[in-house]
């Protein structure tokens, strides 16, 4: 892992030449990392409405003519700047060279996919909702589904989120992950005061695992956003008031 003042990088991302970024607190000017550091010709980053849920958004060359290759890219911009976040979604797949796609998170976990044979990368915003509803698992069954492609070929990097050490939650909150997740023993401990420490992480690891990705190419930050305060926002250490920090994933030209 690389490790900047404004962002964080994986060296296994960079190695098959996926443009990628975990930005923190002291990155005020995406645009700014976009062009004079990955020098791509605009900062643009196509993002979603996030609604915590599990929907995945998928934006596929198949749309666009063939005539159009040179500006899909483009019609995609022009048309995102007309409907603002209409397209509600917690993950977003596409094959679409020099279109950056984007989540924003303070705390909910950042999860980047690259396929390393078809060029195909997604990104996912899994909160405790997403996480619950099994949004990582969804989001690979699409990229299976869509693009034909092989859960053997994906890479997975989880970026800074909240941790299992930080984050305590009520019955009420664990009681889905008991409800939909055979595994919720493995990713929640209860604790005397009937509160649970939850751990995201894990929870989106073995939904990957489960989905046919190899552990050695699920990458981890480490970092836990809550513990980090003073690297990442959070919104548990800081309340409404925490700022975002925005992560993205793209297939240069």
């Amino acid at each position: 892992m690389n490790v900047y003042n404004k962002y964080l990088t994986f060296r296994k991302l960079g190695e098959i030449g996926i443009i990628h970024a975990f930005t923190t607190r002291a990155c005020s000017n995406v645009e700014d990392i976009l062009i004079n550091e990955f020098k791509l010709d605009s900062g643009y980053i196509f993002t979603a409405r996030q609604v915590h849920g599990d929907n995945v958004h998928v934006i596929s060359d198949l749309q666009f003519p063939i005539c159009d290759l040179e500006n899909r890219s483009q019609k995609i911009k022009n048309r995102k700047s007309k409907i603002g976040n209409h397209i509600e979604a917690d993950a977003i797949i596409t094959n679409i060279k020099d279109l950056p796609i984007g989540v924003f998170t303070a705390d909910c976990l950042p999860i980047i996919l690259a396929d390393t044979k078809r060029r195909v990368v997604g990104i996912i915003h899994a909160g405790r909702v997403g996480t619950s509803l099994e949004i990582s698992k969804k989001t690979i069954i699409t990229i299976k589904d869509v693009f034909d492609i092989s859960a053997n070929d994906i890479i997975a990097a989880i970026g800074p989120g909240i941790g299992g050490c930080c984050y305590e939650v009520d019955n009420k909150s664990i009681n889905p992950f008991r409800k939909n997740l055979s595994y919720w023993k493995e990713i929640a401990i209860e604790k005397s005061d009937r509160k649970w420490m939850l751990d995201l992480n894990k929870a989106n690891k073995l939904q990957l695992m489960e989905s046919g990705l190899k552990s050695e190419n699920i990458i981890t930050s480490g970092f836990c956003t809550s513990c980090r305060n003073d690297n990442f926002f959070s919104f548990r250490k800081e309340g409404r008031l925490a700022g975002r920090m925005i992560s993205f994933v793209g297939i240069k030209k």
